[in-house]
């Protein structure tokens, strides 16, 4: 799930929590709240920005090795025309490209599969570059807790979506299973949506906490652990600087793509239709991929968001 400035709209810090129908949301909360009362409203937007940049470059790095791993060896298991497509080149010009409908195929972690809880857990090489301009003297339990406040703050966009195309389908659909006599318990898309988004603030102020025993043990030991820490810290700003740049580019015309799209998601019948046109749009903008790249990015966020073609 992309950060759009969920806590642009919702207050993080002051921002009313419902209790219905999850009456532990607001305590989810001020636990998280709790960790960043030393922080401003506008420091914790720009670390979740940061962080959701970091959960993308994770995936797309562990994405990108994987290819590059199948492309090596594709020739010992025969998987060439299955993973890839040859791009009408000629054997000295030409290449192989990785057909993006196969990714679920690779067998990874992804956005589809991993909680973004997961994702920043397993990204620790990035934590010392996160905020460290706009959230100074950043430590990895506020990371955790800015993951949880803006995972508070989607399960309230859920709850408070009554306008929502998908909403009214759900009670409708609620009301046929209804009057057809179905016995069983119905959960509309936006209280499953808001539900998986309260389990995850729950996963992430509980790591945030454990991490702020853990940093304070180590401040009360040797020095030792400082300056390993100073280490680890300088290696992975080197290798991320590098890494960042490659990913900010493909990030911001994905930013841009998938807010083209939602401005009216009717106009495209299917993700096909969406790749082919945002990706024109984005050349205009200055940005060139190919449109089956476009449709993946597409895809991607309507999975993710609950939503279904036509």
């Amino acid at each position: 799930m992309s950060y759009f400035g969920e806590l642009k709209r919702f207050n993080p810090l002051l921002g009313d929590i419902p209790n219905h129908p999850f009456s532990l949301l607001p305590q989810i909360a001020q636990r998280a709240r709790a960790l960043l009362k030393s922080r401003t409203a506008e420091q914790i937007d720009s670390a979740a920005k940061d962080i959701s940049f970091s959960i993308y470059c994770h995936f797309d790095d562990l994405k990108q090795d994987e290819i590059a791993r199948l492309l090596r060896h594709a020739d010992e298991v025969g998987d060439h025309e299955r993973l890839f497509e040859w791009d009408g080149g000629s054997v000295g010009n030409g290449r192989w490209l990785f057909k993006e409908s196969m990714e679920d195929s690779l067998g990874i972690p992804t956005a589809q599969n991993t909680s973004e809880v997961d994702a920043l857990k397993a990204n620790e090489s990035y934590w010392s570059e996160i905020g460290s301009e706009s959230f100074p003297n950043c430590q990895p339990y506020e990371l955790f807790a800015v993951l949880s406040i803006w995972m508070v703050a989607e399960a309230v966009s859920f709850i408070e979506r009554e306008d929502d195309p998908a909403r009214k389908m759900d009670e409708a659909l609620g009301e046929f299973l209804k009057s057809a006599g179905v016995r069983r318990s119905y959960i509309s898309l936006a209280a499953s949506c808001g539900g998986e988004c309260a389990l995850k603030a729950m996963d992430a102020v509980c790591y945030a906490e454990h991490l702020q025993i853990v940093g304070w043990w180590e401040a009360t030991h040797t020095r030792a652990i400082e300056d390993q820490d100073q280490e680890r810290k300088r290696r992975s700003m080197q290798v991320n600087a590098l890494s960042q740049a490659r990913h900010r580019k493909t990030y911001k015309a994905m930013e841009m793509a998938i807010e083209e799209w939602e401005k009216d998601r009717s106009r495209f019948p299917s993700a096909e239709k969406a790749g082919q046109y945002l990706a024109d749009w984005l050349t205009h903008q200055g940005f060139v991929y190919e449109p089956r790249t476009v449709t993946g990015w597409i895809r991607t966020h309507a999975k993710k968001t609950g939503i279904r073609f036509r």
